[in-house]
């Protein structure tokens, strides 16, 4: 099997039906993908079939969709069927305290339940919101508003104390809803 490098080549091979992209993603991101599951809460039965539907949707979406990142772009579908089993699992009174400790933050900023991530607009704002931020602050973000990590892994990781990554945090939240304001959302 040939080793696929960039995105350019991953997209291209999936283009031409070429399963060995769906082994080249697996083998580069499953541990990634298997890390927002479970920082998530979902149990190793659900991760493996969030995971199973991820490479299905790639394998569905690519092409018509042409992402710049193929790393982001199983990411973002991960993020996003994790967080529909996650509300399936909700409705059954399963409900996943992460999860919800992130929404209840990020409701300061946007309404999460309703914002469409996948909008032309939103990822504009947010890698430029992103660009805007230290190295340190915008690998905080995106461990915990991305990948799901707890406050307490975070801070341990970078050696700050609870609290001030917690104040970083909402400084960053309130930045980022004076540039969704701008932007027009609210």
């Amino acid at each position: 099997m040939k080793k696929l490098c960039t995105t350019e080549e991953v997209v291209k091979a999936l283009e031409n039906r070429d399963s060995t992209a769906l082994a080249d993603i697996q083998k580069n991101y499953g541990a990634l993908l298997r890390r927002i599951a479970v920082n998530l809460g979902l149990n190793s039965g659900d991760t493996e079939e969030c995971m199973n539907d991820t490479y299905l949707e790639v394998w569905n979406t690519i092409p018509p969709a042409n992402p710049k990142s193929i790393r982001s772009y199983v990411c973002m579908l991960m993020r996003r069927i994790v967080i529909d089993r996650i509300r399936y699992n909700s409705a059954e009174k399963r409900a996943n305290t992460v999860y919800i400790e992130v929404s209840k933050e990020l409701e300061s900023c946007m309404d999460v339940e309703n914002t469409v991530i996948d909008e032309m607009c939103i990822p504009t704002i947010l890698n430029h919101f992103l660009e805007k931020q230290t190295s340190e602050n915008r690998e905080i973000f995106i461990r915990r508003y991305y990948e799901f990590e707890s406050t307490k892994e975070i801070a341990r990781d970078l050696m700050f104390g609870v609290n001030t990554l917690e104040k970083r945090l909402s400084r960053m939240r309130a930045e980022l809803k004076r540039i969704l304001t701008e932007w027009g959302y609210n």
